[in-house]
């Protein structure tokens, strides 16, 4: 009986010694794995810092840009922002570099959009003294080109999901997503397409016509050169004038005037 009983007792010691063993193990192999952990959160932390104390913001620029939706027809004035960044830096940067862009109105979140300003897999790592841009526009805007005016939409900026800046969108209409696009100056029309009076603001229109389209004329009278059609339903911008011809453009890029009669303005707030 007590050769049993002392059996038993080292059977239960030597569990209890092998439990113990192992469970120091587990709590030694869950230490080194949060340690090895946050040695490489903060690994990655440094590389973020890093990345960006080597970018300078040498030009920006924010306004509303100009977008047609070839399946609806429907003309947009998205917020867009656009940056210009120099590697001031003595090395190459490396590595991804995203940019994201909340654009709010007011207290309201608009829309929240990324792009890479460099990506590891499809770009080069930016060079010690050049620059690069990037535009970031909002997936929501205006249909009526004189909403912008009161528009109060800023613009939230992020870097590899680091809050970089916040720049307020100005209520001016861009021609391009490049700085220094913007910038040329405007150049006036063709001398085939004469203006009785300088440009107003843009609208937007559908035609007025029974016929089902209406055409575009190269001058400002019925017996000038048909240079183009703009077909039912679909949507034009257009300028007022001092006569009863206005000046348009269609969504291909087609330049005219068309008899102000057969212009339905599209009102939209």
């Amino acid at each position: 009986m007590n050769l049993k009983v002392n059996i038993v007792s080292i059977s239960s010691l030597i569990t209890i010694l092998l439990s113990a063993c192992t469970g120091g193990n587990n709590v030694d192999r869950n230490t080194n794995e949060e340690e090895l952990e946050s040695q490489q959160q903060s690994i990655s932390q440094q590389q973020i810092y890093s990345v960006l104390d080597s970018l300078e913001l040498v030009d920006y620029e924010t306004g509303y840009y100009e977008y047609i939706n070839r399946n609806s027809n429907i003309l947009l004035y998205q917020p867009q922002i656009i940056l210009k960044f120099k590697n001031k830096s003595s090395i190459p940067i490396k590595g991804n570099v995203e940019i994201s862009a909340i654009f709010i109105k007011g207290d309201e979140e608009w829309s929240n959009e990324s792009s890479y300003f460099q990506s590891k897999y499809t770009d080069e790592p930016l060079q010690p003294g050049l620059t690069r841009q990037t535009a970031l526009q909002s997936s929501v805007g205006w249909t009526n080109f004189m909403a912008i005016r009161n528009s109060n939409v800023s613009v939230r900026i992020l870097m590899n999901g680091i809050l970089y800046k916040t720049f307020p969108i100005d209520n001016i209409l861009m021609t391009s997503n490049r700085i220094n696009e913007n910038k040329k100056p405007q150049k006036r029309p063709q001398s085939d397409l004469p203006i009785t009076t300088p440009e107003t603001m843009p609208h937007t229109a559908t035609i007025n016509d029974p016929d089902g389209y209406t055409n575009i004329r190269a001058s400002n009278n019925v017996k000038s050169e048909i240079v183009g059609k703009i077909l039912e339903g679909e949507v034009f911008t257009y300028w007022e004038t001092n006569d009863n011809w206005y000046k348009v453009e269609t969504t291909k890029g087609v330049k005219g005037y068309v008899h102000k009669s057969r212009i339905k303005p599209i009102d939209n707030k």
